[in-house]
């Protein structure tokens, strides 16, 4: 079983666990527990020492972070190895974990997302166009379970047409489309808005249930950037779209075509 120690850094707990994590252990994993009672909101989970996680010890590092959760607390990791980054891959468990390169990154971001900063920033604005399926209320649903609703302004429409309309004299930072709009008033949609000096950049997520994966693709060849799943998760929802926008910022701070990322690559083609 892997061994750890605790230490504070900047006030903040920092557990650091050694060797391999190969048991299943319960929720949460030994050290966390005193902690949380303790009345600590954020923890850092040091995995720099860690040579070798299987599904077991993934398993307690995932239902630690669901514990956490649940009781409020801001779990990351940190200084992950290569060779253990790939198992959470795999299952996907960075969409819900923050895992940054070092503790002293860490720390940053605990302190400026958990602090009065975040509070004080303006609210990002996610237009949403649905038909069929409230996708608004679900998805405020799932960002206050996920601790983030504060973050955002929603504004819903039912047609594209008033949707792009709104962007013409409006700000916005994400947009997303459920999926039951014919591919191409979509397509006309994403052409419209490429041709937006102001709006070229803003991302598009297709909202859609498993069962109409084939049309969505569609959306997305159409020119919409990512696929949403819905029902909504309140681990992964909210880190897709984080992870969306954090691309939509780098793409409108390129400057070059050499240096261009996906994002600003594929709206540059759209718009020819």
């Amino acid at each position: 079983m892997a061994e750890f120690t605790s230490t504070f850094e900047q006030g903040i707990p920092v557990i650091k666990y050694s060797g391999s994590i190969t048991t299943l252990m319960q929720a949460p994993m030994p050290g966390f527990k005193e902690l949380i009672q303790s009345g600590y909101t954020k923890i850092i989970l040091d995995a720099s020492s860690v040579s070798y996680i299987n599904s077991q010890g993934l398993s307690s590092i995932i239902n630690t972070h669901r514990y956490c959760h649940k009781t409020n607390v801001h779990m990351v990791m940190t200084g992950v190895k290569p060779d253990v980054m790939k198992i959470i891959r795999v299952a996907r468990a960075n969409l819900f974990i923050p895992i940054f390169d070092d503790v002293k990154t860490a720390l940053k971001e605990i302190q400026y997302s958990s602090g009065t900063a975040i509070q004080s920033k303006s609210r990002e604005t996610i237009i949403i166009v649905q038909r069929n399926i409230p996708l608004t209320v679900d998805l405020e649903a799932v960002l206050h379970e996920a601790h983030q609703s504060q973050n955002y302004d929603f504004v819903t429409k039912t047609d594209l047409n008033d949707a792009l309309e709104y962007l013409n004299e409006n700000d916005g930072q994400l947009v997303i489309i459920e999926v039951n709009y014919e591919p191409k008033d979509v397509e006309d949609f994403v052409a419209g808005l490429s041709m937006s000096p102001r709006h070229s950049m803003i991302p598009i997520l297709v909202a859609s249930p498993k069962s109409r994966y084939e049309r969505a693709f569609e959306f997305i060849l159409d020119g919409v950037n990512d696929y949403l799943p819905h029902p909504f998760d309140e681990f992964e929802t909210p880190t897709r779209i984080r992870n969306l926008l954090e691309l939509y910022y780098i793409s409108k701070s390129g400057s070059s075509e050499s240096h261009m990322s996906g994002l600003r690559l594929s709206r540059s083609r759209r718009g020819r």
